[in-house]
């Protein structure tokens, strides 16, 4: 059986499938090497990720897939995809000039509450449209999009046209909500995901997790754009992996903002039975402290409603209809 050869780290001014050149590296995703480019036919600048080695194939295709077709403003867009040399999968993402909300928070260090119930707020809803188990949410894979195209980022809650956009990113450990072959991707024995974020269940075993995944990785979120650090922190990953395991309330609760502490405190919960039902739950509730009306009470909700009031106002018809014709027949009837 013949081996495929896999090309090692690209340099800056290499160009990937005679299309992409590298303007420089941007870091590590799940399942590959995230590069800076410029798409030499457009003449635009690109996110091209590259897969690193070739044990995660799997984990590289099973992302594409997550993402295409997803047009979400709060997700990532895939643009491409493709092979360099016939052997090396690659993938072309819209480049955000913004960073990361890593990138934010080390200029920022601590952010009010408005602002954090806001970024989660977007990161929720990217998350309901792609509708999977990410398994890896942390600042580093919550993107920024400025709508104007500079540097400078600006949070404002609500549907600011100018106002930054978070985009979740970085699919590669993403697990699908319903039905899958999960155990064929997952490694024993090994840690996936990100310690610093990791819930309970998740660090005991990658394959048994939910939403309520999702949900306690946002509070560590929640928690550390609000107090600057993490729930939980050690010097090594399994002391931090116990710790998520064996505490229910880190000491960054007191840190926070005093409105986001019930609500992190919920998200943070070691049973995930004790965390919010639903991320809908989770947005609500955010969206009180942000100011803003939640989108997933709206839409549905509303129509819900209109059906309600439209049912009881047929209801209401008949009942006067039954009432009129009974009297009409009573009226017309001979005695």
């Amino acid at each position: 059986m013949p081996v495929t050869v896999f090309q090692g780290a690209f340099k800056r001014g290499e160009v990937i499938a005679n299309r992409y050149r590298i303007i420089r590296k941007l870091g590590e995703g799940g399942a590959g090497s995230v590069y800076h480019c410029r798409d030499q036919r457009g003449d635009n600048e690109v996110a091209v990720k590259v897969l690193d080695n070739p044990s995660d194939a799997s984990r590289f295709k099973r992302e594409a897939r997550v993402m295409k077709g997803v047009q979400d403003k709060h997700v990532l867009r895939m643009l491409a995809t493709g092979n360099h040399h016939s052997n090396l999968p690659y993938m072309v993402l819209e480049f955000m000039r913004g960073g990361s909300l890593r990138d934010y928070l080390d200029k920022r260090k601590r952010l009010g509450a408005e602002e954090c119930a806001w970024i989660v707020m977007m990161a929720i809803r990217g998350l309901r449209a792609v509708r999977t188990v990410h398994r890896d949410l942390k600042p580093e894979n919550l993107l920024i999009h400025n709508p104007g195209g500079g540097r400078a980022v600006h949070f404002e809650p609500g549907n600011d046209e100018d106002a930054s956009i978070i985009k979740v990113a970085d699919f590669g450990l993403a697990k699908p909500v319903t039905g899958s072959n999960e155990t064929s991707l997952t490694r024993s024995a090994a840690v996936m995901g990100t310690p610093c974020y990791m819930s309970p269940e998740q660090c005991r075993s990658t394959k048994r997790v939910s939403f309520k995944t999702d949900i306690y990785a946002l509070g560590c979120i929640l928690v550390e754009l609000g107090s600057g650090k993490p729930p939980y922190d050690a010097n090594n990953v399994y002391d931090i992996m116990a710790m998520h395991c064996n505490k229910d309330c880190p000491p960054q609760l007191g840190r926070l903002p005093k409105v986001l502490h019930p609500i992190a405190k919920r998200c943070l919960h070691i049973a995930p039975g004790q965390r919010y039902r639903s991320l809908k739950a989770l947005e609500d509730d955010l969206a009180e402290v942000a100011g803003v009306r939640s989108e997933s009470s709206g839409g549905w909700g509303c129509l819900l409603i209109i059906v309600v009031l439209l049912l009881a106002a047929a209801g209401a018809g008949w009942w006067w209809w039954e009432e009129l014709n009974g009297l009409l027949h009573s009226w017309l009837s001979p005695r």
